[in-house]
């Protein structure tokens, strides 16, 4: 809980010093009441506060150790250390200045990881304006009965009222890892049936200013090739003759990751850029793809389906399907927080750990392949904690 880094309990790095200084406090004061012997006496309430701690850690870490599903035991952490320090056997002063140094530290923890930054925070745009939020529609403003397709895992629900009341809105990655142009569960046959219906899909993304094209702000060749490489698997792709825009924002341009090197034109012009881009679609139904590429892909899953067979408790085959990424494929599975990544160019295959700082090596194709390969599936940087357990 002390540590600070994601995924320890939370998406979000918040260092709670708390819990450990309960622990030591609790383990501090029948020491000194014995040495002392100075009567130690803690209230019912409080002792009834202490008991449910371990349990609860203990249920709480098994079931997934998101910090947020924890809240209850978080708030009462701070009155719990309260009611212990209150009755230890130290004298008042101690006891205020323990107190003191406590809350000292934690606010430390607190400020180096702020819940108020502009990055990596609980909040993603501030709300300075009358406005909500800040995005120019004016060039798509009056066209109606649209289907807007995105794919981002959070969505821009929070733009749909600037849209006209006939568009419609369909997010993608709820079918990732699903076989979504052969699969037959009733949500993935209707969301077929409404692509297929619908004469006027668009696909709505953030843009990326630094893709973009330098007067027009609308994505480059090599953002295009990206957007169509994801939406191949929905049986999606950008019309080659179909129009695109560029929806502005300043309350994105706040947001637009900067360099020290950008000069003062370049920051302009990227936080000019910053948006939404809309492009037309094309829907066929079919997932195009050349012999190469389909050869590609089922080499891919022997490879990966290879790592699987070696280590099937933190790869369980059958979780997803294998995604073509833009330079190579990976596969993901949510009971180990891990994802398999075969690097076509390099013909490697890596893992890496939601847990772990950076992705692990396993090996080259050759080598994985041969009967004889080895994996130690115990030997991986994982959901380690300490920095002495971790290889930085």
């Amino acid at each position: 809980m002390a540590l600070p880094q994601g995924w320890v309990y939370t998406e979000i790095t918040a260092p709670d010093l708390r819990f450990a200084w309960l622990l030591l406090l609790c383990l501090a004061c029948p020491v000194v009441s014995a040495w002392h012997r100075r009567r130690w006496s803690v209230s019912t309430p409080v002792v009834t506060c202490l008991l449910l701690f371990p349990p609860a850690f203990a249920l709480w870490l098994a079931s997934g150790g998101n910090g947020r599903y924890f809240m209850p035991y978080i708030l009462l952490v701070g009155v719990a250390s309260v009611g212990v320090l209150y009755a230890a056997p130290f004298t008042r002063p101690m006891r205020l200045t323990m107190l003191a140094l406590i809350m000292v530290l934690q606010s430390g923890a607190v400020w180096v990881n702020s819940p108020w930054q502009p990055f990596d925070s609980l909040e993603w745009i501030r709300w300075r304006t009358s406005s909500y939020f800040d995005v120019d529609v004016s060039a798509i403003e009056r066209h109606e009965n649209v289907m807007y397709v995105t794919f981002a895992g959070q969505s821009h629900s929070f733009v749909a009222p600037y849209f006209p009341a006939s568009s419609k809105w369909m997010n993608l990655s709820s079918f990732e890892g699903r076989d979504f142009l052969a699969g037959n569960e009733p949500v993935v046959r209707g969301a077929r049936r409404r692509l297929r219906e619908n004469q006027d899909i668009r696909v709505m993304l953030r843009s990326q200013p630094r893709q973009a094209e330098a007067e027009t702000g609308l994505p480059n060749k090599l953002a295009l090739e990206s957007i169509n490489g994801y939406l191949a698997q929905f049986g999606l792709s950008i019309k080659s003759h179909g129009l695109c825009w560029l929806l502005p924002s300043k309350s994105l341009g706040a947001m637009t990751m900067l360099v020290s090197s950008d000069t003062p034109e370049e920051i302009t012009k990227l936080k000019s850029h910053a948006g939404f881009w809309v492009c037309q679609l094309a829907f066929s139904g079919t997932r195009a793809a050349t012999a190469e590429g389909r050869a590609q892909t089922e080499h891919a899953k022997e490879i990966i389906g290879r790592v699987e067979q070696l280590c099937p408790r933190l790869f369980p085959p059958g979780q997803q399907e294998l995604k073509r990424v833009g330079y190579g494929f990976i596969r993901s599975y949510s009971e180990s927080d891990a994802t398999l990544t075969y690097v076509v160019t390099e013909g490697v295959v890596y893992v890496k750990f939601l847990r772990a700082l950076n992705p692990q090596r396993i090996g080259v194709v050759d080598e994985i392949l041969h009967p004889s390969f080895q994996l130690r599936c115990d030997g991986f940087i994982s959901r380690e904690g300490l920095p002495w357990m971790r290889d930085l």
